[in-house]
Parts: C-alpha cells; structure tokens; sequence
C-alpha cells in the first residue's frame, strides 16, 4: 500500500481496489497451482495462467478486467524494483480492449434548473443554502467531489482556490462570484463552529460532509424533479467541462481547470461536441431522411 500511495500517488479508492484485485488474483493461484503461491512460483509463471485468470473471470466487463491486470502489473513491478523478480510475464498480456464512455453532462436548461432549484431540497434551511453552494461550487469550478469536501472554511474567503487533485499535484481554480456568494450565505446560516480550519461543508450532525451524503441530495432531487439518473456530484464535473467546451474551445486551458495529465483526457469533450454534432445532423440534414 505504501508504494501504491507514495510512488504511484494512487488515490485512497483506488489502492484499496488495487489491494482487493491483488488478494483476489493470489487466491486464484492457490486453487490454480494447487498451493499457497510464492516468489519461486512467481518466477515461472507464464502467459498462459494469465490468460486462466482472465478467463476465470469471463463474468466481469472489460473494464474490470483491465483494472484488475493494472492491480496485478503493479504488484509484479514492485517486485521487480525490489530485485525479487524477473519475470516479464505479466506485461506480455494484452489488456482488455475498454469501450470508451462519453460523459452525459446536463444541459444548460437542466444545469439552471438544479442550481437555482436545489435549495429547496431540504427543510432545514442552512442545509438547502448548503445544498446550493455545493452544487453551485461543482458546477461553477469542475472541481471532483472529494476535492471540494477538502476545502477549509478558509477557502471561501480566496478568490482563487488551491486543490491537491490526483497524483496530489496542486491546481488553481478561480472562485467565481457566484458560487462565493452561495458560500457565504450558506456559511452565514451554518449552526455549526466555523474556524478556520473547519470544513467548509459540514453534514447535518455537524460532521464533515460525506460524499456519499452528497450524491444522497442529488439523488433525491433528480427522483423528484425528474432529472437523468446520470446527475451525480461527477456528472456536475462534465457539465463545467462540456459547456466551457462549447462556449470557448479552449482546450488547453480546460486541461488546466480540470487538472487532466494529458490533453487527451480533455479531448472526450471534444468527442461530446462531435457526437452531438452528428446527431443532429442524422435528424435534420434532407438526405439523411429515410424515403
């Protein structure tokens, strides 16, 4: 876990995914090779128990599988930096071919409608005003959920915010007036002690607020309005992305806001605006029409 955390800089969900993978791969090979599997038997391992374990778990999609051989490459790369292995087996397989997922992001008319709606998504009114300045806040800056429950009472009083995002590197997002005024008029109605130190959004027993407890609000006000069941705090996450997309084409700086490694994970919302572009072309251009 310490190399996952310290040399990978894999965020806490994934190491413990990463973790499960590698226990669940090391009791396949018990029942595979009859015994308790160790570094002699890791040695002569070949890409045929590889492809036994993939098969052994022909009830998972793609994408689990892929997660499930990037667990297991891990393991075998820190085996072979502690200079305990040398068996290449494990990078010859292929990884699993992933569909790739376009984001369904609102839109325009669905994202106004949640933030200027969402306040009355509870009977208490402080936490209606949080509800609001939280989703104002995932929309307004395409900050990740867990990102923004990090953020200190501090950080409402700055114009730009610092996040430790992914990898923990630090990114600058500018606290747009709007969602600072949504801040302050929840901060303002709060019963809770608000020092400096103390997190910005707190949880109705005065606890930091969960991110399960946030996709709870949201899940209840997309049931009652009616909304996509896609609304998630993530999906709010796309919305900033996709509509900045459409409006500006500024990809590079999009890259910066969203704090994506590579320009190529940006480019999804690129491949958003195409598809939408071809469908409505399918249902209006004269030659598209059947008969």
């Amino acid at each position: 876990m310490e190399f996952l955390n310290f040399q990978r800089r894999l965020a806490k969900r994934t190491r413990e995914l990463y973790s499960e993978n590698v226990r669940e791969w090391l009791a396949f090979l018990k029942v595979h090779l009859g015994e308790d599997p160790n570094l002699e038997h890791f040695e002569h391992i070949e890409l045929k128990d590889f492809r036994a374990w993939l098969t052994h778990r022909r009830n998972y999609d793609n994408a689990s599988n892929a997660l499930a051989l990037a667990s297991v490459r891990s393991f075998w790369k820190f085996l072979q930096k502690q200079e305990l292995l040398k068996n290449e087996a494990a990078h010859l397989i292929k990884t699993p071919k992933i569909k790739k997922r376009l984001p369904r992001p609102l839109s325009e008319t669905q994202s106004t409608f949640l933030t200027e709606n969402i306040e009355s998504s509870h009977e208490e009114v402080w936490m209606g005003l949080r509800n609001k300045a939280l989703i104002t806040l995932l929309y307004a800056t395409g900050m990740r959920i867990a990102e923004a429950l990090s953020l200190r009472q501090r950080d409402a009083q700055k114009d730009i915010l610092h996040v430790i995002g992914k990898g923990n590197k630090e990114r600058q997002i500018p606290l747009l007036e709007e969602a600072k005024e949504s801040l302050f008029a929840y901060i303002n109605a709060c019963p809770y002690q608000k020092n400096f130190e103390d997190p910005l959004f707190f949880s109705v027993r005065g606890r930091p607020m969960s991110s399960t407890e946030a996709n709870g609000v949201l899940r209840s006000f997309r049931r009652q309005h009616d909304l996509p069941e896609s609304l998630t705090p993530h999906a709010l996450r796309h919305t900033c992305a996709t509509h900045l997309m459409n409006s500006s084409k500024d990809m590079r700086g999009i890259q910066t806001l969203l704090g994506h490694a590579s320009l190529s994970s940006t480019q999804i919302y690129t491949d958003l605006d195409t598809e939408k572009l071809l469908e409505a072309y399918a249902q209006t251009h004269p030659r598209a029409k059947k008969g």
